[in-house]
């Protein structure tokens, strides 16, 4: 699921993206806010991407 969020804040940011995944085991889930919604959809998504490597490396082969 992604959800994008706009609040009022002060400091200029205020465009907030919401990512959670669905996989076997924890869902992973990451937030950003930035000034627009692309930088903060980029963000989020760099963060996932940190987090589903980790979990790759984690994981044992089966053979």
């Amino acid at each position: 699921m992604c959800f994008f969020k706009k609040e009022n804040d002060p400091k200029g940011k205020g465009k907030i993206c919401d990512v959670e995944l669905s996989l076997p085991g924890p869902k992973l889930y990451a937030t950003s806010n930035e000034k627009n919604f692309e930088f903060a959809f980029k963000e989020t998504l760099s963060d996932l991407e940190r987090q589903l490597k980790k979990r790759k490396q984690e994981m044992k082969p089966y053979i």
